[in-house]
């Protein structure tokens, strides 16, 4: 029953947020406190009620799974700094430096070091 209150009072506190018709919307983590199935039909709803009010959301999650399903653009950052903008899948498959390529996905990207050497056979790392 306690678990049943948060996941009402969150969504209480989101359908509030939006009957204020704000310029845009700040979501903070909204859905970190709700239990998991709630929190997939949450993501669902939460992106009916932006594509239906068609206002910018702002969306803070450390949840990629959050960020990947739910957003148009993602922002990654690093300690307070910007270190990509794109859309899901621009973020994903071209990741913008070594940070952004081992927090995105999971498993995070498997990096080498290595040089670029030309051979016989072209250019071999």
């Amino acid at each position: 029953a306690d678990r049943l209150s948060v996941n009402i009072l969150q969504r209480v506190a989101i359908g509030r947020s939006a009957i204020m018709e704000p310029a845009i919307f700040l979501l903070d983590e909204p859905l970190s406190n709700v239990d998991a199935a709630f929190r997939a039909v949450m993501r669902t709803e939460l992106k009916q009620l932006q594509r239906q009010f068609r206002q910018t959301m702002v969306y803070v999650t450390h949840d990629q799974l959050e960020a990947m399903t739910m957003a148009d653009r993602i922002a990654v950052m690093d300690h307070g700094v910007l270190q990509q903008v794109g859309t899901p899948l621009e973020v994903y498959n071209d990741p913008a430096n070594v940070f952004v390529a081992r927090f995105i996905g999971a498993p995070g990207m498997n990096l080498l070091k290595g040089r670029p050497a030309e051979s016989d056979r072209g250019l071999v790392v």
